[in-house]
């Protein structure tokens, strides 16, 4: 499978490449491998991936191609609880509230997720209380 032989610390560095076609090229690249469970993992393993995904997908005015794209990759990554951790941790709250509010949370809090979080249980319930402030 092609996830095994790319690294995938190149293609996240092709993301901050100044010439936009090769930007575009890794974006479309990594929302192809973003459908296989397996890339999700390697994808968010990978140093600043998704902190320059977030940041790329709030760049709407800048480039809304690569703004949509790395929308799709976000939603994609999702499948991984890490993946989501590390959207939070980058400012990305929607896809970790909304994991809680359809009661995902056994996977959110499981220990492997809450061994290196940031959140602590009083951060992790002013979140919770916020969402639920813009549900009703």
């Amino acid at each position: 499978m092609i996830v095994k032989t790319i690294t995938m610390s190149c293609v996240i560095k092709l993301l901050g490449s100044s010439h936009q076609p090769v930007r575009h090229a890794a974006q479309a690249l990594l929302l192809e491998l973003s459908k296989s469970q397996h890339a999700c993992e390697k994808i968010g393993t990978a140093r600043g991936a998704i902190l320059m995904l977030v940041t790329a997908k709030y760049n709407r005015e800048l480039d809304s191609f690569a703004s949509e794209t790395s929308d799709q990759i976000l939603r994609n990554l999702e499948k991984c609880p890490e993946n989501i951790k590390q959207m939070a941790e980058s400012g990305l709250l929607e896809p970790l509230l909304g994991h809680l509010a359809e009661g995902n949370s056994l996977l959110l809090f499981s220990p492997k997720f809450m061994k290196h979080s940031c959140y602590t249980s009083i951060t992790l319930w002013k979140l919770i209380l916020d969402m639920r402030k813009k549900l009703m």
